[in-house]
């Protein structure tokens, strides 16, 4: 898979660890993703009707094949934040994605709690 990333930012924390979170998701690395998040993490796709936690985390992760991905833009404040980007299948079908992120609480080394994702 290939990772293009073209926002950093290392002096804002949630930016970057939001960042983190969607390459983890992608890699479908789990031992990572439980470093970024509490233990009562919760994750939705928006408009589905399914929301996953720690425990059934790998059926999400293992619901897609990605060819390559580029993060355009990352946002945070307060305790949320947010990346964007583009995400290429390998049936070659481009969808953008927004990733919103909540974390438990406005520290810098805050984990993240709940994460919702826009696909176009």
């Amino acid at each position: 898979m290939e990772i293009f990333v073209n926002t950093s930012c290392k002096n804002a924390p949630k930016k970057e660890r939001t960042i983190d979170l969607v390459l983890a998701f992608l890699k479908k690395d789990e031992a990572v993703l439980k470093t970024l998040v509490t233990k009562d993490f919760t994750y939705h796709t928006v408009g589905d009707k399914t929301y996953y936690n720690l425990n059934n985390l790998s059926d999400f992760l293992n619901s897609y094949n990605i060819e390559k991905i580029t993060i355009d833009n990352a946002l945070s404040h307060g305790n949320g934040a947010m990346a964007e980007g583009i995400i290429i299948l390998k049936d070659t079908k481009n969808v953008r994605f927004c990733l919103v992120t909540q974390f438990k609480s406005t520290l810098n080394n805050a984990l993240i709690k709940s994460a919702h994702c826009y696909f176009v």
